[in-house]
């Protein structure tokens, strides 16, 4: 897959940003108030918990705040942002609004939040050079503040999920202009950084069919294993020369499937001098925890590949809801060694989503119906790797991949 149709259906496939049906996209009238007014009422009566982290007369001050601003003619963008802020008050990380991307508008770049800062992954062609460049700052606002300022439209279990959805919400006109980018004339200025030099940019946010017409700079030198074949739910690899049988697990789902890659990958191992087993759940965001039974079963069983130093598992920002509990489970039941990045997902956490639509604008709204404790005597942040391991944007841009190195590196 095109190195940036993948960024692009990360984009659009990101739990914040699933489409809902087409209502046409000229400009229409909403009674938007009628939609917060039911979240008012509504929605905490459905959450198991709503107010568990913030307090009901500062949600519903919010609340009536948000009437007194918003008009039935108020923009589409400008509006749903206003009640992703609501929504975002509960501070659970799977309680969100499904704003329909379609009506919003973007600018031609992606970013992602790398050790030593945030950079520029995708480039229009037209302005190649800013690929790989540093981002300093987005209408006049520091990208730290502006990333600090996505918290308020985001929740987020931790500060790891909002790394992971800055990434993929980076480029979106009315998010960043909630969070203070201000435009100049039909422009947003962007300030970034190459080699110690300022570079600046400006760009007109752009409806979604020409953002897709867009070409853009988007490939790395050597693309690394773990980016490859992102549209599949799971596969595995044979890494010959470090004796190493390498299985990437993507997505929660298809249980049929998943077992049968566990079966050959069995038969594989059996056959064959496997030095390590590495699991990689970087990019797992979660689905059905129960597809992972099988693997984590023969792992559990396995005399030869549950030994420390043996099994690994990859985590990091993505790794969230049941793909953060694939990682905890190892952790609790094999002699797993866990390398990369702290999870997205919080081990103690809301969940077991469910969907209300708003009545007037048709936005759909998830909220958790279960508290998982999943820690008894502990309430961690993240689920944290036993060998922590930067990643950089040179890293990335030279098509290094750190954490399976680490793997590779790792001794007793």
């Amino acid at each position: 897959m095109n190195r940036f149709r993948f960024l692009f259906v990360t984009l659009l496939t990101t739990v914040f940003l699933l489409p809902i049906a087409n209502h046409g996209f000229c400009q229409q009238k909403i009674d938007w108030k009628s939609d917060i007014k039911f979240l008012k009422t509504d929605l905490p009566k459905k959450h198991v918990n709503f107010f568990a982290k913030v307090k009901r007369k500062k949600f519903e001050a919010a609340c009536d705040q948000a009437l007194n601003s918003i008009q039935n003619d108020t923009l589409y963008g400008q509006a749903a942002v206003e009640i992703m802020k609501l929504v975002a008050m509960a501070q659970d990380g799977h309680t969100a609004v499904r704003v329909d991307f379609r009506r919003l508008k973007y600018y031609p770049l992606n970013a992602r939040i790398f050790d030593d800062g945030v950079f520029v992954i995708a480039a229009p062609q037209s302005n190649a050079q800013l690929f790989g460049a540093k981002i300093v700052s987005i209408g006049g606002v520091s990208v730290e503040q502006i990333i600090k300022r996505y918290g308020n439209l985001f929740a987020h279990d931790n500060p790891q999920q909002l790394k992971n959805v800055f990434g993929n919400n980076s480029n979106v006109h009315e998010y960043l202009v909630s969070c203070g980018a201000k435009m100049s004339g039909n422009s947003m200025p962007f300030v970034f950084e190459r080699n110690g030099k300022k570079i600046k940019a400006s760009f007109e946010p752009m409806e979604l069919a020409e953002f897709r017409k867009t070409r853009f700079k988007s490939k790395i030198t050597n693309s690394p294993r773990y980016m490859r074949k992102s549209q599949l739910n799971f596969w595995n690899d044979w890494i010959a020369d470090q004796n190493t049988l390498y299985f990437k697990y993507n997505r929660c789902k298809d249980f049929k499937g998943f077992n049968n890659l566990v079966n050959s990958t069995i038969a594989f191992e059996k056959k064959n001098d496997v030095q390590r087993f590495v699991i990689d759940l970087r990019n797992n965001s979660g689905g059905n925890s129960a597809v992972f039974k099988p693997l984590l079963n023969y792992l559990k069983q396995s005399r030869k590949l549950n030994r420390t130093g043996k099994l690994f598992a990859i985590i990091g920002r993505q790794t969230f809801s049941s793909g953060m509990w694939a990682a905890l489970d190892l952790r609790r039941e094999t002699n797993v060694v866990i390398v990369g990045e702290p999870t997205g997902g919080k081990p103690n956490h809301f969940g077991e989503i469910k969907y209300v639509t708003l009545p007037a604008s048709k936005l759909r709204v998830s909220y958790s119906t279960k508290y998982w404790h999943m820690l008894k005597n502990s309430d961690p942040e993240a689920v944290e790797p036993d060998v922590k391991v930067k990643f950089t944007s040179k890293d990335y841009f030279s098509g290094k991949a750190p954490y399976l190195d680490a793997v590779f590196k790792y001794k007793k």
